[in-house]
């Protein structure tokens, strides 16, 4: 007779998965009594003493296993459902306090179910008063706020999403809700559902009820995750998307749209993986900074500092700009790489002689007069210091004086001027002016969002720059490297 998989639970001892027969017999021999299945559900079966009340013994609980086992943890069960009926609430609050569980609360109460964001909250309120009576926090109560079709009450949308904003504020519960609801009787039912599904994450949604087979609210999960700092550096949305064509344009072009995919997609499993064994290469192009500082402090006892850095760590940041130039590395994958170099280079700082490390040039970044956005005058700061050169940061709504004097002062050999809007590049152009007739040896750099080569040249910049890995480049050709 086969054997059937068993996890065997017994009082002071460590649970244990054992193959046992599967006749009554044996299975009351081993829980100690008369055997009383429970199915959980098609697969599995509870086994329990039905005399277990008479014996006064403890009823079943979630076991938590140390990390070692080979069992994983079985999780907490929640129960689905409360509503605001008293009745309901009187039957299952007891069961959930005496279980120990957590619980879906819906909004509906005797009324049915509330047209307004209001009347759905004074329902999920009353849910979790009635809920600490028996000492269930909000943290163990998911509300529901019961998401009716658009095609019949478009103005129900807007009610859900209020709703849950305001027990997310208000109460401290989490929220869950039947996202493809919302699409029931329309056309084209996974576009629509993805756009509210996004609009439901802002609003605080917790526990989407959905398909995960569905690409689209996939597409919509990993991206929220991103927006939410859930995917830190966008690691896992990068990984996803590296190679993903636009849908709208494969229709256009099927041929080269796939080209394409399968490029990037190459390139982005590849990187840094390519038989390369510079283990310095590797770090600074997988953005490996916790590995980083203790390979530099080996590498230190039989290199050259500027052997290093000239040969190891600004070969692998130049690689980095390659691609991101070719569109196979992105932006926080960029920055990953930057700071990765950064505790290097802080680590040779730290073990070597000052004057064992050639300074490439002195460097001034600032964001022009009146432009508050220095994301990318940041990253190229960042970059810059990498490739071993001295940068001044001026900061953002940079008077073209306070420019000038750091020239000056600092006698800077390049200069680079970021803006983001359209407004403020009569600033950058006035700053370039001043700087140029004041200071007529000084290049100047410009970059952001509103400026193109051509308008680069019409306001008097010498150098352009579409990102901070050509800023890089332009600061070797200045400084002759």
């Amino acid at each position: 007779m086969d054997t059937i998989k068993t996890l065997v639970i017994e009082p002071l001892r460590r649970p244990e998965l054992r193959d046992i027969d599967p006749s009554i017999t044996a299975i009351g021999k081993t829980i100690g009594g008369y055997a009383e299945p429970l199915p959980l559900d098609r697969r599995t079966t509870l086994w329990c003493d039905e005399e277990g009340a008479i014996k006064n013994l403890k009823p079943n609980r979630t076991i938590r296993l140390s990390q070692d086992s080979r069992l994983a943890d079985a999780g907490k069960p929640i129960i689905n459902s409360v509503n605001g009926k008293q009745q309901i609430m009187d039957e299952i609050f007891p069961l959930v306090a005496h279980y120990g569980t957590n619980v879906v609360g819906l909004t509906l109460d005797e009324g049915g179910i509330p047209d307004t964001a209001e009347a759905r909250f004074a329902i999920a309120e009353r849910i979790v008063a009635e809920a600490a009576r028996y000492g269930i926090g909000p943290d163990r109560i998911l509300i529901d706020c019961l998401v009716m079709t658009a095609s019949t009450n478009q103005r129900q949308a807007e009610q859900i999403l209020r709703a849950m904003s305001l027990c997310k504020e208000r109460l401290g519960v989490k929220c869950a809700l039947g996202v493809s609801n919302i699409s029931f009787g329309l056309p084209a039912r996974p576009l629509l559902g993805s756009v509210f599904l996004a609009a439901a994450f802002g609003a605080g949604l917790d526990a989407p009820i959905m398909n995960p087979g569905s690409k689209r609210f996939m597409d919509t999960v990993y991206s929220y995750r991103v927006l939410s700092v859930e995917d830190e550096g966008s690691t896992g949305y990068i990984e996803r998307y590296a190679g993903w064509t636009d849908p709208y344009k494969i229709a256009a072009n099927p041929a080269a749209a796939q080209a394409a995919s399968s490029d990037a997609a190459s390139a982005a499993g590849t990187a840094g993986t390519d038989g390369n064994d510079d283990p310095i290469r590797r770090m600074v192009v997988s953005g490996r900074k916790g590995e980083i500082a203790a390979e530099t402090e080996r590498l230190l006892a039989d290199h050259d500092a500027m052997d290093l850095i000239n040969n190891h760590f600004i070969p692998a940041l130049d690689e980095v700009g390659v691609l991101f130039d070719q569109g196979k590395f992105f932006l926080p994958q960029l920055m990953a790489s930057a700071e990765a170099a950064r505790v290097g280079f802080d680590t040779i700082k730290r073990l070597m002689p000052a004057g064992e490390i050639a300074d490439k040039g002195k460097i001034c970044v600032a964001t022009v007069k009146g432009d508050i956005h220095d994301i990318g005058k940041n990253i190229v700061k960042m970059l810059l210091d990498n490739y071993g050169y001295t940068v001044f940061d001026l900061g953002r709504d940079v008077d073209p004086q306070e420019v000038l004097k750091t020239v000056k002062e600092r006698d800077i050999k390049l200069v680079g001027l970021s803006a983001l809007m359209t407004t403020t590049v009569v600033a950058m152009e006035e700053t370039i002016k001043l700087l140029h007739a004041e200071v007529p040896g000084v290049k100047i750099i410009v970059g952001g969002a509103v400026l193109t080569p051509e308008y680069a040249k019409q306001i008097g910049a010498d150098y352009y720059a579409k990102d901070a890995a050509e800023s890089a480049r332009i600061a070797e050709e200045v400084f002759g490297q």
